[in-house]
């Protein structure tokens, strides 16, 4: 009986794994991978954006987001190009169409940081984030609060969501906002 059982579960697993419940990082189409890659053991998110800005006042732009350490930023103006860790975020899975409950329990419970790299070119710039983190916004039966993890531990398993709300989070966040005039 324990026989039989076991083969029903192996049966059903590799047929769960079929209909694309185990859609990691590396089985997603291009579409469903939002902008994001596996290059051997590292995962990075990136994207390309046009802008009027000059490479001097995207700079200053970046850094009156509040998203950087400033104290870490590190300019190459030879290069037209600079480097940031982020500060921890919250995925905003809400934006992106997930509630709490549908949103995978790593990214709703989570505060990400990350390692920002931006290449200039006149009229763009394209973004590109690695070396992802997240740590535990809560304790919960199985993690502690504060509890870190990098996000390659996890894009091996189902990360058509999470690349999802991970890709409208840093879109918001990294477009450059055209500054208002005080009249």
């Amino acid at each position: 009986m324990k026989k039989y059982i076991f083969i029903l579960l192996l049966l059903s697993a590799s047929l769960l794994n079929g209909c694309g419940f185990s859609s990691g990082i590396t089985n997603l189409s291009e579409e469903e991978r939002y902008n994001f890659e596996k290059k051997g053991n590292v995962i990075l998110w990136q994207k390309v954006f046009n802008t009027d800005l000059t490479f001097d006042e995207l700079v200053r732009n970046f850094k009156s987001t509040g998203y950087l350490e400033n104290e870490t930023v590190e300019i190459n103006p030879s290069e037209k190009e600079f480097m940031a860790d982020l500060k921890p975020f919250d995925p905003d899975y809400k934006g992106a169409g997930y509630s709490e409950m549908r949103a995978p329990i790593y990214i709703a419970r989570s505060h990400f940081t990350g390692y920002l790299i931006v290449d200039y070119k006149e009229g763009k710039y394209r973004t590109t984030v690695k070396n992802f983190v997240f740590s535990q916004a809560y304790d919960d039966p199985l993690t502690e609060k504060g509890e870190k993890n990098p996000l390659r531990d996890y894009a091996d398993m189902n990360f058509k969501h999470p690349a999802k709300i991970l890709d409208y989070t840093l879109t918001n966040m990294l477009k450059v906002r055209k500054e208002k005039d005080n009249w």
